[in-house]
């Protein structure tokens, strides 16, 4: 009996040791897109790339070449860890059937540390940036010479002056379905939730041309326009974004939510809540000849009070210079 029970504890205590190592060799899996997520329906790709660490991330978008999806696992990854204190995707030439797509879920986080930028696209084409968060960072997403590159659902928050900024002669891109909150943090009068092109104080004839801003949620917590189009941006639309405005500083010209500087927009069936001014209205500046016209305003909705003098969608003093509104 001794004996039996003493070999029955023995291959007890064996399949116990087998259970541990088992179990001490299985990691489970770092969360990936799945083969039915959104990305991996919507943009084509031929090869798939697995990231889960911030160094993985740049190999990954270093080597990166038409038709990669580049998933990322659920996590933080620091821009502290890249020698360029963010993460870039820089001269990479993708196109239509064949682009590269940087993909995760909301989970999957770039922090900037409050010190860096999140993530730069910059000289590329074809580029799909889907699902990711872009938070504490001192400047979001920034799109600079690109054409034909998408942000899909991306969320952008914490950011120390304007959260995504496409400039410097881009052309044809697509913001849709995104979501950005409490921007400015460190410098309120430039904290825009979506910024095209640039100022001409900053860089005088930016053309952007043929961009759209599409379906996005912006704010709360933004403190500058939640979409500002710049005087040399020109061709496309804006339309179908949800805006708050409750925390526009006045200070003192970040007071309307949507300001169209630029020539040739459509912006239609936006929905705007709580503007310091007019909601949406369309600016000229006097050193760019024919900044602020041939613009359509249409559909646009309005909620909360709208200060005496002001209008939903504000016409311009002078005449409409060109502009339609509906």
């Amino acid at each position: 009996m001794g004996s039996h029970t003493h070999r029955m504890s023995l291959l007890l205590f064996l399949l116990l040791v087998s259970l541990t190592a088992v179990v001490q060799a299985y990691e489970p899996p770092s969360r990936y897109p799945g083969p039915d997520s959104y990305c991996t329906k919507e943009y084509n790709h031929k090869r798939k790339v697995w990231v889960k660490t911030s160094g993985m991330l740049q190999r990954a978008l270093n080597a990166a070449i038409p038709g990669d999806l580049i998933y990322l696992a659920d996590g933080m990854y620091s821009t502290n860890l890249t020698a360029t204190r963010t993460f870039e995707i820089k001269n990479k030439i993708a196109n239509r059937w064949s682009p590269i797509t940087l993909c995760g879920s909301a989970n999957a986080i770039l922090d900037g540390n409050s010190r860096h930028a999140g993530l730069l696209i910059q000289k590329s084409k074809f580029v799909n940036v889907v699902g990711i968060t872009v938070k504490n960072v001192a400047k979001g997403i920034k799109l600079w010479t690109v054409e034909k590159c998408i942000l899909d659902n991306v969320t952008v928050t914490r950011t120390n002056v304007e959260a995504i900024h496409i400039q410097y002669h881009s052309h044809y891109n697509t913001v849709k379905n995104c979501t950005v909150t409490y921007t400015g943090r460190t410098k309120k009068d430039v904290g825009e939730g979506i910024y095209l092109g640039s100022s001409r104080r900053n860089y005088n004839g930016d053309t952007c041309i043929g961009n759209r801003i599409m379906y996005n949620r912006i704010g709360p917590g933004v403190t500058a326009e939640p979409i500002d189009v710049k005087e040399h941006s020109k061709n496309r639309l804006v339309i179908g974004n949800i805006l708050d405005g409750r925390d526009l500083c006045a200070c003192p010209d970040a007071v309307s939510l949507i300001n169209v500087k630029g020539t040739g927009y459509r912006i239609e069936n936006n929905v705007g809540r709580d503007g310091k001014e007019h909601f949406f209205k369309t600016s000229t500046v006097s050193t760019v000849p024919g900044s602020g016209r041939n613009n359509t305003f249409k559909g646009n909705r309005c909620f909360g009070r709208i200060r005496k003098g002001y209008r939903c969608t504000g016409r311009p003093a002078n005449g409409n210079r060109g502009n339609t509104f509906y």
